[in-house]
């Protein structure tokens, strides 16, 4: 049976904020299984005989995997229905909030679907603020320790698989999901070489990017050029004759 959609997950936590709190370790376990979901090996022989519903990425150790269209769904819809307790419980949620961490942080590189990389990106930054909005809540000194673990993990998890990545656009996105994170943290939560460093990678994530593009485009213009050239003599040969 499918999990509720993200909107009835709200519609259930908004008016009972305190009472809903009891029923998160009977709900959560459905949401984390969706996370763990994992990716069936697929055939090198993609070409014959593939399953149309199957999107297939490539694995950091270079074997294919696919998941099917309703898998993709299910694993974005648990994403959201994270986002929706996080968002309406805030710091109530806060006895949950590493375990969430350790099931959310695959979602970060989630090869199967961009919206599903960015909505992970939105829910750990509501992740950091519910941790920072328990911790006031509970009176406890933090000193930063929670939040600026979660900060960590989340750059950690999050920037490297960047580097394969060739859409400028969504780079930018991703970007600004990062800066989202690093706000919501707050002063403190990273060292001035920390800052220094990440700001320095995301410039020359986007910079490589760039020039990838720009690559892209001449050797397309070439390509006219040539082809237009090619046009243009055949046409001087045609009126020779």
């Amino acid at each position: 049976k499918k999990l509720s959609t993200p909107e009835a997950a709200r519609g259930f936590c908004g008016p009972l904020r305190e009472f809903s709190r009891p029923s998160l370790p009977y709900l959560l376990p459905g949401i984390y299984a969706m996370l763990d979901m994992k990716p069936a090996e697929v055939s090198d022989n993609l070409g014959e005989g593939a399953d149309p519903d199957m999107t297939v990425a490539f694995l950091e150790d270079g074997t294919a995997a696919g998941l099917r269209t309703s898998q993709i769904e299910d694993f974005q819809s648990a994403v959201q229905m994270l986002s929706c307790f996080l968002e309406v419980l805030q710091g109530h949620y806060f006895d949950h909030i590493q375990e969430t961490a350790r099931h959310l942080l695959p979602a970060l590189t989630f090869r199967f679907d961009d919206r599903v990389k960015k909505d992970a990106f939105v829910t750990w930054q509501e992740l950091i603020g519910c941790a920072k909005d328990g911790l006031r809540r509970r009176g406890i000194a933090d000193d930063g320790a929670l939040v600026a673990d979660l900060l960590r993990a989340f750059l950690q998890g999050a920037v490297e698989p960047l580097h394969a990545e060739d859409d400028l656009e969504l780079l930018q996105v991703l970007a600004t999901g990062i800066a989202g994170c690093v706000r919501a943290a707050g002063p403190g939560s990273m060292t001035a070489a920390e800052v220094h460093g990440l700001c320095a990678e995301l410039r020359r994530l986007i910079d490589a990017s760039t020039f990838r593009l720009r690559s892209a485009a001449a050797s397309a213009s070439e390509l006219v050029a040539e082809e237009v050239d090619e046009d243009d003599e055949y046409e001087s040969d045609q009126r020779r004759d």
